[in-house]
């Protein structure tokens, strides 16, 4: 009982906060933008989660997460000063089936239009969910100029049936390819394949995961052109 009223009051007070790791262009080695990540003193980001959904309150901390991240988007663009930094914040499935889902998204618009080129809504998360309304709220984003990025592919999620219909402008591979990359010729390969499947689509992948310098120059070798990690750039709090 003290977790719910802790966590209702993280909630309905905003008692969380973001931290932004950067992703990379690994030809020119420039920041291209990054990824909020929640933070609380609660617990890991996947216990909070794991709460809010128990108690029926995952939608509207991650609503909140998503305002609070596009309210706090102009500290990013000023430490790294520049005005098109692509932002990627997650947002969870049945996040964006709930039925108020629409009537956030007309609200945020109105509020941050001028962001939304710039905005990537990166969906996560394994649960099941109505695959067919999906789809639909993915393509109302894309209407309003937002684009989407499909989040730990190579994981378990998502399917390649959701990649090919999707079409997103994002893929970002799961960290478990960077992992001992510069031993694994067959992880070399496999990400060899994604590329030129992303190549052939228009598709920019990220691979993510990079935490030593023989990951990053394999990676390099192989073609990866964005690349997220520890090594890289650890996440750093929004002040």
């Amino acid at each position: 009982m003290k977790t719910k009223s802790l966590l209702n009051n993280l909630i309905d007070q905003n008692q969380f906060e973001h931290y932004f790791q950067p992703i990379y262009n690994l030809n020119d080695n420039s920041s291209i933008g990054g990824e909020f990540l929640l933070r609380t003193n609660m617990g890991s980001p996947d216990f909070i989660f794991s709460e809010a959904k128990k108690t029926n309150r995952l939608y509207d901390l991650d609503t909140k997460s998503i305002h609070k991240a596009l309210t706090s988007s102009h500290f990013i663009n000023r430490r790294f000063m520049k005005k098109e930094l692509k932002l990627f914040i997650n947002v969870f499935p049945s996040t964006l089936i709930n039925k108020t889902f629409p009537a956030f998204l007309n609200d945020i618009f109105t509020k941050f239009k001028e962001s939304c080129q710039h905005i990537i809504f990166e969906i996560n998360e394994t649960d099941t969910f109505d695959l067919n309304l999906l789809f639909e709220r993915v393509k109302l984003l894309k209407e309003y100029g937002f684009s989407i990025a499909l989040d730990d592919v190579g994981k378990g999620w998502p399917s390649m049936q959701s990649i090919i219909e999707f079409e997103p402008n994002y893929i970002k591979l799961d960290r478990y390819f960077s992992k001992n990359l510069e031993k694994s010729v067959n992880k070399q390969d496999m990400i060899k394949s994604v590329l030129s499947y992303c190549d052939n689509t228009n598709v920019n992948l990220v691979l993510e995961g990079i935490e030593n310098e023989e990951s990053l120059n394999t990676a390099r070798d192989i073609g990866v052109r964005m690349a997220q990690g520890y090594y890289l750039g650890m996440p750093e709090k929004i002040n």
